[in-house]
């Protein structure tokens, strides 16, 4: 389930008529999506050849590897080497920990014998030497486990893994061969990842009337040419960042068999026609004969109109072109 969103569940009345609303500027969009970038200057290898499809965790694509390597290396150098100087300050505070253990068994008499009796072998002495035994073995861990987090964290800029399974675009073309590389310029892009599961048509209704429509009745259609049309029912809508303002999004899933119809219109500047499905029969009227046969009849609004010329019936829609209305 995407984060924010709110999913319609029900089903549309298999009786159900589609009536025409309004165009609308419309996007594809697959379920997720990601896009990689150089995180540096340098050369760029690991590259799929042969296909568009990768898995969770697999590796599209390397930057510098030979650099990352090395880093490797040496990360693993200085980790030996900082365990090494935390294993000498445990042994030391072992051995401390140990003798006045061996102190506190003794009586005063015998340690004053063996000339340790100004040694403090009382029981926090030992407590204390414990605690920071503790103390300094999980610093050995936690400044281990941070490095190579650390370390992680910078790989993954420069691994290229799938976030998910999906499908892949590089964004320039490919070697003749998986054995080279191509040097980029930091900041090029170098693939977007589409998570395939999904598709939908995006598109924002910013009119206030549309907003009150139910939503679980919408659906939307793009021509895809040669007389073959995509039709996709309503999803979800959710708020997304439009530059600094915010939009109210709505989300229609694009059927199974047309997905990959959908996938090859990311990017593409679509139309989409949008549609409201009525289990009612609904009268529609050219808005643009309304307005031209009441010329000389003032009114304020379509509800004015409507209740003066067709009483007894309430308005379900206004469109780009027509208006719905449904007996009350």
């Amino acid at each position: 389930m995407l984060a924010g969103a709110f999913l319609f569940t029900g089903t549309i009345a298999a009786n159900a008529e589609e009536y025409y609303v309004s165009q609308h500027r419309a996007k594809t969009t697959p379920n997720k999506i990601y896009a990689f970038v150089m995180p540096e200057t340098g050369e760029v290898d690991g590259l799929i050849f042969g296909r568009e499809r990768a898995e969770k965790g697999e590796i599209i694509g390397c930057v510098n590897r030979a650099k990352i390597d090395e880093e490797a290396r040496a990360l693993e150098l200085k980790i030996s080497a900082e365990k090494l100087e935390s294993k000498k300050e445990i042994l030391n505070l072992v051995r401390q920990k140990e003798e006045l253990e061996y102190l506190n068994a003794l009586s005063e008499e015998e340690r004053a014998a063996i000339r340790k009796g100004d040694i403090q072998a009382d029981k926090r002495a030992i407590e204390i030497l414990a605690e920071q035994i503790a103390l300094a073995e999980k610093r050995m861990a936690t400044s281990e486990e941070n490095a190579r987090a650390d370390f992680a964290r910078k790989r993954e800029l420069y691994e290229f893994r799938m976030p998910f399974p999906g499908k892949i675009q590089y964004h320039f073309s490919l070697p003749e061969s998986p054995n080279e590389s191509l040097r980029l310029p930091a900041g090029t892009p170098v693939a977007t990842v589409a998570d395939d599961s999904d598709y939908f048509i995006a598109l924002n209704l910013a009119q206030p009337k549309l907003l009150r429509l139910p939503a679980e009745k919408l659906l939307v259609k793009l021509d895809l040419g040669g007389k073959e049309t995509l039709s996709a029912p309503f999803s979800h809508k959710r708020i997304e960042k439009n530059g600094n303002a915010e939009a109210l999004v709505y989300f229609f899933r694009v059927p199974k068999n047309l997905r990959e119809r959908a996938h090859n219109l990311l990017g593409a500047n679509c139309v989409a026609r949008l549609f409201f499905e009525s289990e009612k029969p609904l009268k529609i009227l050219s808005t643009a004969e309304l307005v031209s046969g009441n010329a000389v009849t003032p009114f304020s609004s379509w509800e004015d109109l409507v209740a003066s010329k067709f009483p007894g019936s309430k308005i379900v829609f206004v469109g780009d072109t027509s208006i719905a209305l449904e007996s009350e």
